[in-house]
């Protein structure tokens, strides 16, 4: 275990690891600030700011759909009209309302609908092109929001991975997300992959900060305090996009093994029991928070949603599957998974053409296993890994690019601390 930084340092390594790794996204893909949406640029934009519109001004706003549905009296008003479209009600709404929140911030409050088709569709031709530029004034910032986020969570990698394995690993792992050619490609993209991504990893860092706090040490109102800021990161997770639920498996495993190294009294209020409500409670409120539609029925909605994205899911197998590959067993999910880690998006593979990140992934593994009797680090980082590599391979249902982005701080920690170990190595033997 290496040396704490110095509050000061730290916050200035934060810094300009951010900064660094900000020019880097925004240098490496140019086409990624030219005057074109990509893919559903448009559409995210659209629905946030429909989105923030009617949570700040209620429906009024919103004669330009078609009247309808909305003046259905018994009607969801959160479940009808461009909720129904994609990026819709079935996504959770954070990642919308901060999207709609800076567009309006910054005086763009234009949408037509009309960039969905079924909106589009009984218009003149070239309606969809109109509606997309109503939305475009909004396109930059926007993008510059998600740069923003991606580079603080290579910042957070940095720090973990230095904390845990020293300055040579801390470094080996901010290259290798930046690197990475999947989060190149999407780090200057509108999408809510990365709101996961940062909020577990902030999650990660207020672990390895509070491990005394969390394991009751310091008293029940610590504890209490640390597990309802981690599940306040759980609940923000879930509710900017629902695989952010991985984080909330990893909050539970994180306060039992806070615990379970606790020395001396074991009572009840410093039992796991504790922080589990705590936390559970902040991160099912924020879920809700996010997922108005929700509301009126919680189970019932939410039994709906997961049966409409299992539906929906199994149409875009059935669409793209043949060109992107398709897993329609946990088993294929994983050989599927394994063939996109060791292959296109594995950042040595991306820069050398050789397939070297398949011994570093199990090297950087077995070292972390390895550290867990010398390191107090070591135990949390890899209940990170293990939940977050588990769950984004079990769950991949194709091979669409984005899906893959959940493998990325994994993949970044455990060759950055491959490598810091291999350099470790070659330093000792060389040393008289």
């Amino acid at each position: 275990m290496t040396t704490p930084l110095p509050p000061r340092a730290a916050v200035l390594l934060f810094v300009l690891a951010t900064a660094l790794a900000a020019a880097v996204f925004w240098s490496a893909r140019p086409d990624g600030r030219d005057e074109r949406f990509e893919i559903d640029e448009a559409e995210w934009l659209t629905m946030s700011i429909a989105n923030v519109l009617q949570a700040t001004e209620g429906l009024s706003h919103l004669d330009r759909i078609p009247p309808e549905p909305w003046r259905t009296e018994d009607a969801n008003p959160w479940r009808i009209g461009i909720h129904e479209s994609t990026f819709g009600y079935m996504n959770p709404m954070l990642g919308k309302l901060v999207f709609g929140g800076l567009c309006l911030a910054l005086g763009h409050r234009d949408f037509d609908p009309a960039v969905y088709p079924r909106f589009a569709k009984e218009r003149p031709p070239g309606t969809k092109e109109l509606a997309k530029a109503a939305v475009f004034p909004a396109l930059r910032p926007v993008r510059l929001l998600i740069l923003a986020v991606v580079s603080l969570s290579a910042a957070m990698l940095l720090l973990v991975a230095r904390n845990l394995a020293g300055w040579t690993a801390g470094f080996a792992t901010y290259a290798s997300f930046l690197a990475n050619p999947n989060v190149l490609d999407h780090a200057s993209r509108i999408r809510t992959d990365f709101f996961p991504i940062v909020f577990g990893l902030g999650a990660l860092c207020v672990v390895l900060a509070s491990a005394r706090s969390l394991s009751g040490e310091r008293g029940g109102g610590r504890l209490a305090g640390a597990a309802l800021l981690l599940g306040a990161l759980a609940g923000l997770s879930v509710g900017s996009k629902l695989n952010g639920a991985l984080l909330a498996l990893m909050v539970g495993a994180w306060i039992l093994l806070a615990w379970s190294t606790r020395r001396g009294d074991t009572s009840f209020m410093r039992a796991p029991l504790v922080g589990w409500l705590t936390a559970g409670l902040a991160c099912v409120l924020l879920y809700l928070l996010f997922s108005p539609h929700l509301w009126p029925a919680p189970i019932e909605n939410f039994t709906d949603l997961v049966e409409k994205w299992e539906g929906d899911l199994e149409f875009q197998k059935d669409r793209y599957g043949e060109r992107l590959g398709r897993a329609d067993s946990p088993g294929e999910s994983i050989a599927l998974s394994m063939r996109g880690l060791t292959g296109r998006f594995e950042p040595l593979n991306a820069v050398t053409g050789l397939p070297l990140g398949a011994p570093l992934l199990v090297m950087g593994l077995v070292w972390l296993v390895l550290s867990l009797r010398r390191s107090g680090l070591a135990a949390p980082v890899l209940v990170y890994v293990v939940v977050q590599a588990a769950g984004t391979a079990l769950w991949l249902p194709f091979g669409r690019d984005n899906f893959f982005l959940g493998f990325a701080p994994v993949v970044a920690l455990l060759e950055g601390l491959a490598l810091g170990a291999l350099v470790h190595f070659a330093l000792s033997r060389r040393s008289p």
